[in-house]
């Protein structure tokens, strides 16, 4: 039983671990500039294609796509982390008005930003 428990809290330390990451405080603050309409500040860590395909009013436009389909942002939940062999997936949960969705922040290995997405719940990382 002890063993048992002692597994229990490793994987609760290991997950809690994942949402302290560099990566997903940057994810987070990135979300927080979304959803307050920063857009520019959203856009600062943009890896340079996604700086030249997404202008601020594109985000901006995507974002309000997002919140007519899922309602008013309510509040974040939790973040999960997928590595891929060129990019780490930043997934955080979006508490919505009409229910929850999730963005999706994709680093490159420099750390910017190469992938900005606004999803249903769920949606597999690639």
């Amino acid at each position: 039983m002890r063993r048992l428990a002692a597994v229990g809290l490793l994987l609760v330390a290991i997950a809690c671990g994942k949402e302290s990451t560099p990566l997903v405080t940057q994810a987070r603050g990135v979300v927080d500039d979304v959803t307050h309409a920063r857009w520019d500040d959203a856009r600062k860590n943009f890896a340079p294609l996604l700086a030249q395909s997404l202008s601020s009013q594109q985000l901006a436009a995507g974002w309000a796509t997002f919140v007519k389909v899922k309602g008013a942002y309510r509040s974040t939940g939790d973040a999960g982390v997928v590595e891929r062999p060129n990019f780490t997936v930043v997934n955080i949960v979006l508490h919505m008005a009409k229910g929850d969705g999730q963005a999706r922040v994709t680093f490159d290995k420099k750390g910017q930003i190469a992938g900005l997405f606004f999803l249903q719940p769920g949606v597999p990382v690639p």
